[in-house]
């Protein structure tokens, strides 16, 4: 059994309406298929934006870990560029876009600083990373996502010091403009983590 449930084949389709009418008949946001995928992070998945947010506002825990990373791992993971790794990813259902739902997930009290307790995430042989303890700031640097990188700077995020030296690493492997992204993160987090410096003498 995948403990897949009717609410979860809803989410999966991007049936808000069916979605609500389930929860409204009792069913249970807080079941879990047997590999801890969650609801919200299922609606995540298939980039469900409008669908995840409505399941917020139903009271999906923002911060439930079971399949060992959060919803704010699985939406920055999602947030991936698609050309960078070659991967067709969902388009899915509804008016509300990644970033607005990104602010929705961070105001519903996500932690930044959670960690992630398995490697997960495969991409094909793409799996010399690895994402075991990485918080949700650490996946943003290794797809390039400065969007997020400039938004949470105030946070203690995980090992800065190892982070710069990965950018610094991967940015020399890589080359080109993702060379370019990569080298413009690191100097992002090294000026906040000067300015940290700064503040607390």
């Amino acid at each position: 059994s995948t403990g897949i449930t009717p609410l979860m084949f809803a989410i999966r389709a991007g049936d808000i309406r069916g979605t609500l009418n389930l929860l409204d008949l009792g069913a249970n946001l807080k079941a879990t298929g047997t590999d801890g995928t969650t609801a919200l992070g299922l609606a995540i998945i298939n980039a469900h934006w409008e669908l995840a947010a409505a399941l917020l506002d139903r009271g999906a825990d923002p911060n439930a870990n079971q399949a060992g990373w959060t919803a704010l791992h699985q939406t920055i993971f999602i947030r991936r560029g698609a050309t960078r790794f070659h991967i067709v990813l969902p388009r899915g259902e509804g008016s509300m876009d990644n970033t607005t739902f990104l602010k929705k997930l961070l105001a519903a009290g996500a932690r930044v600083n959670a960690r992630m307790s398995r490697h997960g995430f495969q991409e094909g042989q793409r799996v010399r990373f690895i994402r075991m303890g990485a918080t949700p700031f650490l996946l943003a640097a290794k797809t390039g996502d400065l969007e997020w990188a400039r938004s949470k700077l105030g946070a203690e995020y995980w090992k800065e010091g190892q982070l710069i030296e990965t950018l610094d690493t991967l940015a020399n492997e890589r080359g080109g403009q993702e060379a370019t992204r990569l080298r413009a993160l690191a100097q992002i987090l090294q000026d906040a983590v000067n300015q940290l410096g700064r503040q607390s003498h």
